[in-house]
């Protein structure tokens, strides 16, 4: 889901463990504290039923990574239940579950997966999305102020909808008082196939009713401070609510879209995961690492009618022995770690202007640390594909900024591939080989 849910950097800080670098604590201490100041861990709740100790005293959701119960955050508190986890749902009766078009399609596109977009993308989007074009209006007006404006249109299930796995609703209250609402769903379409759904600002009344019984997966959290909307005076809140009950019919209005340019649309298959290195350090379960083509899912006579100039695209691109790919800072670390990442990769995007033109370029994205010759932009653009980078060799390659800080000049970067230990090894320097920054990540492809 885009991804524009809110990820926060959580680390562990107990050397011995049974999970991944984080300490086991028990289901009954899912929300407690311990330690002393500056060194207190909370309990969280993972999937498959475990719990582990992790630094801090609250902790944020990552879209499709579920922290479990954390109550100590003074943030709501009622009929908080434990996280939800995919599991395999009724057997599939057929290839072809949408059996219905989640908007109008004689305007509608469907973006491919494998979006970059800083600070949410820094690895390729693991579900692609819908869209009818964007509204032009006066120069200046719109989120980017470039005159386009989020077109609306009605939203409805692609199948039937018995059940929403995991809701997730940001609520924010500007400081003119004007508040927003911003929803995701995740549901099972059948067997071990899950469907998300992201950013429409409204949904239908069999949702807002089940909303009123429905139990949180945690404390929502306040991202007031985090996020500086309404102009510092505003409010967001973040809650997280599983299980919401729903027998939605397909073609039924599912809602509205809302201030995104289209919505999320994707679809996970949890017993396919993908051959991606550093498999454990993304979201359990999550759409980078498990995601498969949505089109493909579609009744033929639905999806000869889908404009998709980008086609499906993919979400991993990690190939051994080259650049291509994801790179971290840090791979001990369990979890989808902003800030501490990069990628190497195709860019693929379609345009919101609706002239939906997929770009034929290579993207240096960052997330980490970068060598001082480079600026903190957020993606760079290659004139060599990362795949031809291949181990032992410093290859001179030419970047210039892409999206970020204004540069004229483009920049020189030496980009050397190797290994150490059980590790793949990416350094990123001058053409001489000095200023280096090296990232990793492991020679296990795949969980």
């Amino acid at each position: 889901m885009a991804t524009s849910l809110i990820a926060l950097l959580f680390t562990p800080i107990s050397a011995h463990s049974a999970i991944g670098g984080y300490a086991e604590c028990s289901a009954n201490q899912v929300g407690t504290l311990r330690g002393s100041s500056g060194k207190t861990e909370v309990c969280i709740g993972i999937p498959g039923g475990k719990a582990v100790w992790v630094k801090g005293t609250s902790v944020s959701h990552h879209e499709n990574f579920n922290l479990g119960n954390n109550n100590s955050n003074g943030g709501q508190n009622n009929n908080s239940s434990q996280p939800f986890v995919m599991k395999t749902g009724p057997a599939c009766t057929t290839s072809t579950p949408f059996t219905a078009a989640p908007m109008d399609l004689s305007t509608a596109t469907f973006s491919p997966m494998g979006n970059i977009n800083p600070p949410g993308h820094i690895t390729p989007s693991g579900h692609g999305g819908f869209g009818p074009p964007a509204t032009k209006a006066a120069d200046g007006r719109g989120p980017f102020g470039n005159g386009l404006i989020p077109g609306v249109t009605t939203l409805y299930a692609p199948t039937k909808i018995s059940s929403i796995s995991e809701l997730r609703l940001n609520t924010v209250t500007n400081s003119d008082g004007k508040v927003t609402r911003d929803f995701s769903i995740l549901f099972n379409i059948c067997g071990p196939l899950y469907g998300e759904i992201g950013h429409f600002s409204q949904v239908n009344s069999k949702i807002e009713n089940a909303l009123k019984n429905a139990k949180l997966e945690q404390s929502c959290q306040d991202y007031s401070q985090k996020t500086g909307v309404g102009g510092g005076g505003g409010k967001s809140l973040f809650c997280i609510y599983s299980k919401v009950s729903a027998n939605i019919a397909a073609g039924e209005k599912l809602g509205v879209t809302g201030d995104a340019f289209g919505v999320d649309f994707g679809v996970i298959d949890i017993s396919k995961p993908h051959k991606a290195a550093s498999f454990s350090i993304y979201p359990p379960q999550g759409d980078e690492t498990y995601s498969i083509c949505p089109l493909e899912l579609f009744t033929p006579a639905l999806k000869a009618k889908i404009s998709a100039p980008g086609g499906c695209g993919q979400s991993t691109y990690d190939t051994a022995g080259t650049a291509l790919g994801a790179w971290f800072k840090d791979v001990s670390q369990q979890g989808f770690l902003q800030g501490k990442m990069i990628s190497l990769v195709p860019s693929v995007a379609v345009q919101v202007d609706g002239s939906n033109q997929t770009q034929k370029l290579f993207s240096l994205v960052t997330g980490a640390s970068v060598p001082s010759t480079l600026q903190q932009a957020s993606i760079y653009k290659l004139n060599v594909d990362p795949a031809t980078i291949k181990l032992g060799k410093l290859v001179c390659v030419t970047v210039s900024v892409s999206h970020g800080p204004q540069q004229t000049p483009d920049i020189q970067l030496g980009v050397t591939v190797g290994t150490k230990g059980d590790f793949e090894t990416l350094t990123l320097s001058d053409c001489s080989g000095k200023n280096t920054v090296v990232y990793q990540r492991s020679k296990k492809y795949g969980p």
